[in-house]
Parts: C-alpha cells; structure tokens; sequence
C-alpha cells in the first residue's frame, strides 16, 4: 500500500486518436476477509473465452431483430471448459470493507476508484489503482472530509474531480469533490433534501457537466458542476404508469442514463434534457435465473448503442460464473406519448468465467485499456 505523494492524470479520452481497447473489471468481495478482489478480461470475439451457442442462437450484427417469444431463448454456457480468472491487480488491504456497489468507479479509463471503510479504525478510506499498469499497487487519497462510518457512498467521476456523495450527518458535507492537481478535497453544497437510503447518482457532460441524484421521492435533484447550484426536476413515467427507480448504478450515455431492471427483464432509459424514455426487453436474450437477486447483475456500457449485462450464476458448491452478454439497442418504435420502444439484438458471442470459493459479486465495469497516456506529473515523490 502507498501514501499518496503523487498524482497523475492522463488527458481527456478525446485528445487520444488511437484505436480504443475496451476491457471488463470484474470485483468481487471475499465473504471471509471481505477484501476486494479485481478481475479484468478484454471484451472479444476469441471463441476460447467464450462458449459455443447453440444452434438457436443467431448473432445479429445489425438487423436490431427483437426476441419475442420464449423459443428464441438462449441457454448460454453450457460448455464445462470455460476458463478461469485469476486477480489482475493485488486486492484491497485486509479490513478494508467495501461500502457497496455505488462506491467504486472507473475514472479516466483506466483508474479504479475505490470507497471503502477500514474496520479497524472505523475511518472511510478513498484509495485507486490503475488497472492498466501490472506493477501498480493501491494508493491512497486524503481522508475525505465525510463521516467515518458512511452508509452508503456514491463515488462518479466528473471534469478530472472524484466525487464522492452520501452522508447521514449533518455536520458533514453530502457531497465532496477530490481535485487531483491539488491532492485536496472540497465540501460542496449538498441539494435541499439529502438522501441518505435509495438514491442513485450519474454524472453527465451533456450539455455541461452534472451530477444527476434521484431517490423514490419521484424527482431528481440535478447539480450545476459550473454554478454549484441544485434544482428539481420531475422524474416519472405517466405513459406506462410505472414508478422509475434504478437499484443498480446506471450507466450514462450522452444525455440519457440506462438501468436493468431484472424483475421485468428489460433495460430501461431516461434522457433528463428531452424527457423521452426507452424501454427494451431483453428477457430472451439470456438465462438469468429467476431466482437471482438484483445484487447479482449490473450493467454496462461499452461504447455508442453497445451494452453489456453482467450477472453471477452458481455452477456448484463452491464455484460460480460471472457472464457479460453484449448487445445493442436502437429506437424501434414510438410507444406512447414520450416512450419508445427499443429494438435489441446480440453482436458477439457471451463471454464467461469460472471462479472458485465464497465470495459475492460487487461490481462489473467496463473501461478503456491498452493506451499509454503521458502522464501529468506535480514532481512529488511516491513512499512506501
């Protein structure tokens, strides 16, 4: 573990003209140690970390071809020699517990941010790594100035800032920004009604940079990163007359912002300038058990109208699999009033991996690999 003495920032994504190579993160959480555990695999076509479909199956690379029937269901991994996976980078310090799914981030591509709560000092712990880099090790941040047992932290990265929101004290600041060129953190002025339980946050670039929260409440409390204001704004569906609530970090593309929702099998968008929504039923594109738990899947987005669907299925007494479907959606068709319907297709083969032990499924990420960034450097030094 390394004391942070040192940062370094690569430049935007979009000052970068070279061929972009799209990886996986995987975390998982040691249900013994309870340490965080970082899996990465490159998104591919390789038939050998991929098992073969079955004849029903038909990759459809652009017809948008939706899947209305049951027939048409895909029984994925059926083959027993998938591989395995081994940790890309070295866990997390023993006793820092993770705080949730909501707490870790992919920021500039490739640095994995992480909020975790260190056990034995009963203190919150902001660390990163980059996942790029093999000889990387963990690195610590400045304590932010949040409380010391959060309940749940939501970390987004925003304008080359780590945001980090979420407290249930109010002599602390709900939300505070992390300046890297600084090495300091920023208390920031938190909106009228602060969550606390069952919200969820996006951070959007379009049209100007902000910091989306909502909450069951049925309005969404946006933040101005340029004016450092917060307004309202309604968040409800009166077309299909259903209650939108992500439980799973959504994954933001332009001015929308996507979620599965795994009790209805569908992913479902909201794009908070025109306020049109999208829905895309996805139910016979894969076979998650009925019975898995919303904890179990998460979503990803891979680049455009390309996403991913991860999700954890047993294979027996001590092993499981983590899946990741890629797919793609585009508007099929007006539903009613401001809702559409979207059309989604596979368009390459599922990937799987085999993992062993006890451990449970926090996270699946999708980041930009392979690139060597020119670092910006602040001439300090790193120590052990």
């Amino acid at each position: 573990m390394e004391n942070f003495k040192e940062i370094c920032i690569p430049p935007s994504p979009a000052l970068i003209e070279k061929e972009e190579v799209k990886f996986c993160c995987i975390l998982l959480i040691d249900s013994q140690s309870f340490c965080l555990e970082i899996y990465r695999f490159d998104l591919n076509d390789d038939p050998k970390h991929n098992d073969q479909h079955p004849h029903l199956c038909r990759i459809i690379p652009s017809g948008f071809v939706p899947f209305p029937t049951t027939e048409s269901g895909i029984p994925f991994h059926s083959n027993p020699k998938t591989i395995s996976l081994k940790p890309t980078t070295p866990t997390a310090p023993h006793g820092i517990a993770a705080c949730g799914r909501f707490s870790t981030v992919l920021g500039f591509n490739t640095f994995l941010f992480h909020i975790a709560k260190d056990e034995s000092t009963r203190t919150t712990e902001v660390a990163f790594i980059d996942l790029t880099t093999p000889s990387s090790n963990w690195v610590i941040l400045p304590p932010p100035p949040m409380p010391s047992d959060p309940l749940q932290v939501h970390a987004l990265v925003l304008c080359n800032k780590l945001y980090c929101l979420g407290s249930y004290k109010e002599e602390k600041p709900w939300i505070v920004a992390y300046d890297p060129s600084l090495n300091q953190w920023e208390s920031l002025p938190g909106p009228s009604n602060c969550p606390i339980h069952m919200f969820f946050s996006v951070a959007i670039e379009v049209p100007s940079p902000t910091i989306i929260v909502g909450s069951t409440l049925g309005h969404l409390q946006v933040y101005d990163v340029a004016s450092k204001t917060w307004k309202l704004q309604k968040f409800e569906n009166t077309d299909n007359e259903f209650i939108p609530f992500p439980k799973n970090q959504p994954v933001v593309v332009g001015s929308k912002f996507y979620w599965y929702e795994h009790c209805k099998h569908r992913l479902v968008g909201y794009d908070w300038l025109t306020k049109e929504w999208y829905l895309a039923d996805v139910h016979n594109m894969h076979d998650c058990d009925e019975s898995l738990e919303e904890e179990d899947l998460c979503l990803g987005h891979i680049g455009g109208d390309n996403f991913c669907l991860f999700w954890k299925s047993l294979t027996g007494s001590d092993t499981f699999r983590i899946h990741c479907l890629k797919f793609q959606v585009a508007k099929y068709r007006p539903i009613v009033g401001s809702t559409y319907c979207l059309a989604a297709s596979i368009f390459t083969p599922c990937q799987s991996y085999v993992f062993s032990g006890l451990k449970s499924f926090l996270n699946g990420l999708v980041g930009t690999g392979g690139l060597e960034y020119p670092y910006l450097s602040h001439e300090r030094q790193l120590e052990d």
